[in-house]
């Protein structure tokens, strides 16, 4: 089993979440919103019954763990341990995995999907942010430094699924580049560094781009198309390990689906 980590980002309305539900099946849904998967469960599985919500969703916010929140005793809000539970959560997923795999069993999910995982590394450097603060001031380069460590430490644990047969997926905002800057466009996280270093550990980046078609006619009305791209170049990040060169163009006209198999990834 080939299963793979990749970060697909776009802009918000782009259908992401629905693409990736649609393709990435039988998967483990960790959300940061209660209703980011509203289009695809009341539009997309009523049309298409072959189509499967997740096997399995978690909900985490700042306040909220999977739906529950606790408050202290002057009835305020408890933050949740973001960095704490995302560990134990792909821990736990790992253990059944290699539970299964011990087992001659096939895994318990196929694929975990985080959406929206720019959220979820903004609601982990806030929470390092509360670490690196002594109540007046916040040391942020130190806090950057730390969320860098833990990027590394997450993706490496992300990836490490792959050898009990488990992919990752990791939806995100897009981030458009800025040439005077030298700053590139991409998955949108809280700091370049981080969204370089996601990036780099996938296996691909794949971006959801949206055109507005102009009318042929006058009275015509404008419509926006949307497609996958994977074109790296010096303004981008987008990557897709196992695309022959002549295949990159060819993607803009394929389902998310046939890129992932094109590559040579197994859903």
């Amino acid at each position: 089993m080939r299963k793979g980590v990749f970060v697909l980002a776009g802009p918000p309305g782009a259908q992401k979440s629905s693409q990736a539900q649609a393709t990435f099946q039988n998967n483990f849904t960790l959300k940061t919103g209660e209703d980011v998967l509203h289009y695809y469960e009341t539009v997309m599985m009523k049309d298409d019954p072959s189509l499967l919500g997740p096997k399995k969703t978690f909900l985490l916010d700042a306040y909220s763990l999977n739906g529950k929140t606790t408050f202290d005793d002057e009835g305020n809000p408890i933050y949740v341990p973001i960095g704490n539970t995302v560990d134990a959560l792909i821990k736990s997923v790992l253990r059944k995995g290699q539970e299964a795999r011990n087992e001659g069993k096939p895994p318990p999910f196929d694929h975990i999907v985080i959406d929206e995982a720019g959220e979820l590394w903004e609601l982990r450097f806030e929470e390092i942010c509360r670490l690196c603060s002594n109540g007046m001031t916040t040391d942020t380069r130190r806090a950057y430094g730390l969320l860098n460590t833990w990027t590394t430490k997450i993706m490496d644990d992300l990836k490490r699924l792959k050898t009990v047969g488990i992919g990752a997926v990791l939806l995100a905002h897009d981030m458009e580049p800025d040439q005077e800057s030298g700053k590139k466009g991409g998955a949108k996280f809280p700091s370049g560094p981080v969204s370089r270093k996601i990036s780099g550990k996938a296996d691909g980046t794949l971006m959801r781009m949206c055109l507005d078609i102009e009318p042929d006619e006058l009275d015509g009305e404008t419509y926006t198309k949307y497609f996958w791209q994977c074109k790296p170049s010096q303004h981008w990040v987008m990557k897709m390990r196992g695309l022959r060169p002549t295949d990159v163009a060819r993607i803009e006209d394929l389902e998310l689906k046939e890129i992932i198999e094109l590559a040579g990834w197994d859903l």
